[in-house]
């Protein structure tokens, strides 16, 4: 099965949907989740921060990861490294694990973003480089909605955690898929520079 350059904007529109679907249920979920593990304001915040922190700090490691190894692993690693953090969110048993956890989501899916946009230019050219972006983002803005609904629906029906384990068990099983869609480009070859014809898309 021959990897197209459109077969991998369909296949990380629908990794990054994952990426912020594991996001959004956290907020989704926060009231049951707050009296379950017995937090207040001030702790809730912190959690929120913690994830933002790391995630920031770990952006800039990130965006060097990507441009000296490879993208296609790296999108890999961080899908699978991400997935398992959400679903031990699910297994929590308390406070400081759940800080734990927000801080490994944030260094964890950070390293998404810089490969897979650097990924999607190597093989989109200036014809077609904005389509496949704007595609990817429609994947990152559905996925927020599709998360925080599908596990604001499970917590009511089976408990907060239900959420967090179903979204870590989904994204696992994405991963293994990769090898089918993702491909890096050979270092010999120049990024693309049209707009594929029918046969290549």
């Amino acid at each position: 099965m021959k990897i197209t350059p459109w077969r991998i904007v369909g296949y990380l529109s629908v990794v990054v949907a994952c990426n912020y679907a594991d996001r959004a249920a956290f907020s989704a979920v926060l009231p049951p989740l707050r009296a379950d593990l017995g937090l207040s304001d001030v702790t809730t915040g912190l959690l929120s921060s913690l994830f933002l922190w790391s995630y920031a700090l770990s952006s800039l490691v990130a965006g060097t990861f990507a441009d000296r190894y490879s993208r296609s692993r790296l999108i890999v690693c961080s899908l699978v490294l991400w997935s398992l953090v959400t679903l031990f969110t699910g297994l929590t048993t308390g406070f400081i694990m759940l800080c734990v956890l927000r801080v490994l989501l944030g260094m964890t899916e950070s390293l998404y973003h810089p490969a897979a946009v650097a990924l999607l230019a190597d093989h989109h050219g200036p014809a077609t480089r904005g389509r496949a972006l704007g595609i990817h983002s429609l994947g990152l803005n559905f996925g927020v909605v599709v998360g925080g609904s599908v596990a604001g629906y499970l917590a009511q029906a089976y408990g907060w955690r239900m959420g967090f384990i179903a979204l870590g068990v989904g994204g696992i099983g994405l991963a293994f898929f990769a090898r089918f869609f993702l491909a890096d480009r050979p270092a010999s070859a120049p990024p693309a520079t049209r707009n594929p014809g029918v046969g290549e898309a």
